[in-house]
């Protein structure tokens, strides 16, 4: 294993190798060792800058009777490199760990020395049968590392005099959600940087040591007691006694850490999240989250939502090219919408948002300009404004487009005498729009829907609806009857559709709650090449109809009761 580290101008290799001994088990052989270690040291000394090999060789360097020993230093020499290790570092005697680095090397401070390292596991017995090899290296130490961090101090905030001086007003004017927010935003951070200014701190990064106790931090201090006693008087009973401190400091340190770090499993239980937020902690998995650069939020926030609309784009692109379809045709074997449509809100109460607000868990960014645990003791003072925000946010959102009159920012909006005329008409809609409560008169034409709107979809006010030239076949919708809603409707265009003349289609009452209807024109879906029993019970109950614009064709039989129709 090798690695380098660098600092400043100081650049290092370090170089870790274990020579297993040879035996019939592994057949491994001396000779084959020394060809290979000749070629990694003619590459090694090639390296421009200082380097260490270090580990054990098992070679026992310090018998001169040992003819491999004694090959192994010589090709040390040819190579120009010095071994610094001169005394035993197996427990048994012999050299075998080594400490080389060029023979002109300045790396060393100090002579590399050999200690026993006192390393305990948990059971107490120790860690393994070598020693410690210890050499202080040149060069600068590096520089600690260090974090900013800018904060408030909410503790020392006088919650009585922020509450006197949070005072936030709705204009007299109009004001747009935009405006309000600006005025919430802005006022809020003005008192907030009065009561609690930004601090600026800087702190050295230390590693997390909180499992670190008082009984741990009294053992160590036992221990170097004892480390210090027996380096003082040399004495056998004090290596021993040092021995024993060492191996109980082992164990308290081990079952520290255990204990806690077990207690912190032991609360995420059931929280998954902080369960492999814990996990990746423990697995030195930490890091930084980095932003794109930006000059301001505001176009840091664009840039996130350029990003994922243009992955919305290039994911239908792509799946356009791969599928190569009608979109009319299998947008039309689409599973209907069976539920109740979202058209109608219900204004929102200051009483609805204080619960909100107070309900909310003690979450906040900081792009806040009140942390939420400041605001719920501040609910008063902000409950006006804020319950005005929401409604119009509210309002925004069920009418994306409203400054005009429907979901679809592509119809057009008239203000008419009455109210407002919304021309959704030859936009290739598949489906109805919804539209606003003060909306008189609806286009749809020239789209291709195959079905009537959803009753919710339009206001109960509507006096015109023109649905020519789409491809409606029938007036019932999902089986419900048609026009429950409608009953102000006056104007009814379906001119050029699929509508069939008969009278599954224009069944008895298909009209019955169109009270007020006077145009009515189904003009242009009949068929030339087919005979038709015009059904007339479906106008029998209209009496307010004045204008019937029907297909007269030559095979067209209507019943007797038109004759009953008399405007």
């Amino acid at each position: 294993m090798d690695f380098s580290f660098c600092h400043a101008k100081t650049c290092v290799k370090f170089c870790v190798i274990y020579r297993p001994p040879p035996s019939k088990s592994n057949d491994l052989r001396t000779s084959l060792f020394f060809d290979q270690w000749n070629s990694y040291l003619d590459r090694i000394v090639t390296f421009p800058h200082e380097f260490i090999i270090t580990g054990d060789f098992n070679f026992h360097v310090d018998d001169k009777n040992d003819s491999n020993a004694m090959k192994f230093l010589q090709t040390l020499e040819d190579h120009n490199l010095t071994q610094h290790i001169s005394t035993a570092t197996h427990i048994r005697g012999h050299t075998l760990d080594l400490f080389i680095t060029r023979s002109e090397s300045n790396l060393l401070r100090t002579k590399a020395s050999v200690h026993e390292p006192n390393l305990f596991d948990a059971r107490g017995n120790p860690f393994c049968d070598h020693h410690a090899i210890q050499a202080v290296l040149a060069g600068a130490k590096p520089k600690k590392i260090s974090k900013t961090f800018t904060f408030r101090k909410w503790k020392t905030v006088d919650q009585v005099e922020l509450s006197k001086d949070i005072v936030l007003d709705i204009p007299d004017t109009n004001p747009s959600v935009d405006e309000l927010a600006n005025q919430y935003d802005s006022e809020l951070r003005d008192v907030v940087e009065k009561h609690a200014p930004l601090v600026t701190k800087s702190v050295l990064l230390r590693p997390n040591t909180q499992w670190y106790s008082d009984e741990l931090r009294e053992s160590k201090r036992n221990r170097r007691r004892a480390e210090r006693k027996w380096r003082e008087t040399g004495l056998e009973i004090h290596r021993q006694i040092f021995k024993e401190r060492c191996s109980n400091t082992g164990k308290l340190l081990h079952q520290t850490k255990q204990d806690f770090f077990s207690k912190k499993i032991e609360d995420c239980s059931g929280d998954h999240k902080q369960l492999f937020k814990l996990s990746n902690s423990l697995m030195g998995k930490q890091h930084d989250i980095v932003l794109p650069t930006s000059t301001s939020n505001t176009e840091l926030s664009n840039k996130f939502a350029h990003f994922f609309i243009n992955k919305v784009t290039t994911i239908r692109n792509v799946l356009s090219q791969q599928h190569s379809f009608n979109r009319e045709l299998s947008l039309a074997e689409d599973t209907p919408f069976n539920g109740e449509p979202l058209v109608c809100f219900k204004r929102t109460t200051n009483d609805e948002v204080f619960k909100i607000i107070s309900k909310s868990p003690n979450k906040s960014c900081e792009l806040d300009p009140l942390p939420t645990h400041i605001l719920k003791q501040n609910m008063d003072a902000v409950m006006k404004l804020c319950g005005v925000m929401i409604i119009l946010i509210s309002f925004k959102l069920a009418w994306p487009n409203a400054s005009k009159c429907t979901s679809n920012e592509r119809c057009k909006c008239i203000h008419i005498t009455d109210g407002i005329l919304a021309d959704c008409s030859n936009l290739g809609l598949l489906n109805s729009t919804s539209f606003m409560k003060t909306v008189i008169s609806v286009h749809l034409s020239f789209n291709v829907l195959r079905r009537l709107p959803e009753e919710g979809l339009l206001p109960a006010g509507l006096k015109v609806l023109d649905l020519s030239s789409n491809k409606i076949k029938n007036f019932s919708h999902d089986g419900l009857p048609a026009f429950t809603t409608l009953k102000t409707l006056m104007i009814l265009n379906l001119w050029t559709n699929f509508i069939s003349f008969d009278s599954r289609t224009y069944f008895k009452g298909v009209f019955e709650n169109l009270f007020d209807l006077q145009i009515l024109d189904i003009s242009n879906n009949s068929n030339e090449n087919r005979s038709y029993n015009f059904p007339d019970e479906a106008f029998v109950d209209h009496i307010s109809l004045e204008s019937l614009r029907i297909d007269g064709v030559k095979n067209v039989t209507f019943g007797r009761r038109f004759s009953l129709l008399h405007n």
